[in-house]
């Protein structure tokens, strides 16, 4: 699902044969830290009791991961150009860019 995302927003030709291995990782770790995401956001919902040391560890652990998983996606993006600062040219970017915001929210086009 993420692959068809990236894909579809390229431009033709963006994603030579060879940038396919960092393409596939970079799909791996969305996936990844979207469901590390999702068990902060379940442990957020009052699934935790903050006097339990090993509740407390768990949630520290799963916040490393999620950090991690969120440090290789904005590396992996970069290598692959894929973030606004190495797709838009400064003289474009403002007024202009705002107006051509996504309707849709990010985090809203997973489901």
């Amino acid at each position: 699902m993420e692959w068809k995302r990236l894909w579809a927003v390229a431009p033709d030709g963006w994603f030579p044969r060879e940038t396919w291995p960092l393409l596939v990782q970079l799909c791996r770790h969305i996936c990844m830290a979207r469901w590390l995401g999702e068990s902060l956001q379940e442990i957020r919902l009052g699934l935790l009791d903050p006097r339990n040391p090993k509740q407390i560890a768990h949630l520290n652990t799963v916040s490393v991961l999620h950090e991690r998983e969120g440090r290789a996606v904005t590396a992996l993006m970069e290598k692959l150009r894929l973030t606004t600062q190495q797709r838009v040219n400064s003289h474009v970017a403002g007024p202009q860019q705002a107006e051509q915001a996504p309707e849709v929210t990010p985090w809203a086009t997973h489901q």
